[in-house]
């Protein structure tokens, strides 16, 4: 399978499985772009994503960055799991916003991929700005996953 075929499938699975009754989609996120290297995601704000002063509870915040930043690592075609997470809270968002979260790849090794994040809303501005490490456990390509 080369490159751009892995990507379509990625895509494909992604569109699937957010279909399923499982924490991605809890959050409604919504494949936006993807490419080798670089994700992006978007979220609809509702109720379900507030915390009591009715703002984006930094969870949410969190996990999508988390995923963005993973679904970045599935474009190596690696199979990874979350080392550490560092996320910086910059402002935040009220219900009805739409969040647009992309990841980018910053570096890979044989066992540690690197990413950075960043969570902007409708307007552009900037809510979040993360980076993690992932460690490789293995490769994630079509004929590795159902």
């Amino acid at each position: 399978m080369d490159d751009k075929q892995h990507l379509e499938w990625i895509k494909s699975y992604f569109k699937e499985i957010c279909q399923d009754p499982n924490y991605d989609n809890f959050l409604g996120i919504e494949m936006i772009d993807l490419k080798e290297g670089t994700v992006s995601f978007k979220l609809a704000v509702s109720d379900r994503h507030c915390n009591i002063y009715g703002t984006v509870h930094g969870g949410i915040l969190a996990s999508i960055s988390d995923i963005t930043m993973g679904a970045t690592c599935l474009t190596l075609g690696k199979s990874i799991v979350t080392i550490d997470l560092n996320i910086s809270y910059i402002r935040n968002s009220q219900k009805g916003s739409i969040l647009t979260s992309v990841g980018q790849l910053i570096g890979s090794g044989n066992s540690i991929i690197r990413t950075e994040g960043k969570v902007f809303d409708e307007r552009q501005r900037l809510l979040v700005v993360s980076r993690a490490s992932y460690f490789i456990t293995g490769s994630f390509l079509k004929n590795d996953h159902p």
